[in-house]
């Protein structure tokens, strides 16, 4: 079983919900129109193998919410997921505001406190243990 609580002395939740306000809808469409190639190239990357069935399933949560499908998710929660598949697949797209953290923030620690974010709307996955993320 997979033990998230490593990641949260790492990245704080705060970074992510302040950071994902940047994202703007267009950002949105080129995560989902480039889902395919984000999964392939996070699946190759030695630290993302493991995480595969959670970037599935964060992919999968945006595209459905862009088809409608699931208006019940908070808009907060696919702009989180946004910038973090954003700032962890081509973070050189980001605003220059980014530019000064960009390669010293742990990438697996930000994808682990976004899922702990998303956790509530995603579907589980097999051996991951949801933990409740207190945030201030």
């Amino acid at each position: 079983m997979k033990d998230f609580r490593q990641y949260l002395s790492r990245v704080s939740p705060d970074f992510i919900t302040r950071n994902s306000k940047r994202i703007k809808p267009e950002d949105i469409h080129r995560i989902t129109d480039n889902r395919e190639q984000i999964r392939f190239i996070l699946s190759r990357h030695a630290r993302f193998q493991e995480w595969i069935p959670e970037i599935d399933n964060m992919l999968n949560l945006v595209s459905d919410y862009q088809l409608g499908k699931r208006k019940e998710v908070p808009f907060p929660v696919i702009e989180a997921i946004t910038f973090t598949l954003f700032f962890i697949y081509h973070p050189i797209e980001l605003s220059s505001d980014f530019y000064p953290i960009v390669g010293q923030i742990d990438e697996a620690a930000l994808f682990a406190v976004c899922y702990f974010l998303a956790q509530d709307y995603l579907p589980a996955v097999q051996g991951v243990k949801p933990i409740p993320v207190i945030m201030e």
